[in-house]
């Protein structure tokens, strides 16, 4: 006997909404600080605080932000990429759409007067008719 599972259709995920807030604000060169993201929910609002500190290129320009919870929970919001942010929290990876982590880095670093740089996007590739190479 064959039985089928009934497949569920999957709701679509409500935008993400909220607000960030200073707690401590960023200083030094990596502009390490402590802010909380507090998350509307359908269960209400949900807050929790982030040590936050920038990455760095080697030309010194932000290139995103690391976020620290306190129970050791770490993501990573990468400014970098010239198609957008990315970030590591499971709701980027899946969605695959702008997350909390992303838009509270951005308006926390705007309220605190911290430009984050617009990526450039890369030079294409040349063709392989244009490539010129010294073979051994």
């Amino acid at each position: 006997m064959v039985s089928a599972t009934p497949t569920q259709s999957r709701k679509q995920a409500l935008p993400v909404s909220g607000s960030v807030r200073w707690l401590k604000r960023p200083s030094g060169p990596s502009h390490f600080g402590r802010f909380s993201i507090t998350s509307i929910t359908k269960r209400g609002p949900v807050v929790t605080e982030y040590d936050v500190a920038a990455f760095l290129d080697t030309e010194g320009r932000i290139t995103g932000f690391g976020l620290a919870k306190d129970d050791d929970e770490v993501y990573a919001v990468d400014f970098s990429q010239w198609y957008g942010p990315t970030c590591t929290c499971g709701d980027y990876e899946y969605r695959q759409r702008e997350c909390k982590h992303i838009k509270a880095c951005r308006c926390a670093m705007h309220a605190a007067g911290i430009t984050i740089p617009a990526p450039t996007k890369p030079a294409p590739l040349p063709s392989s008719s244009e490539v010129e190479f010294d073979a051994p």
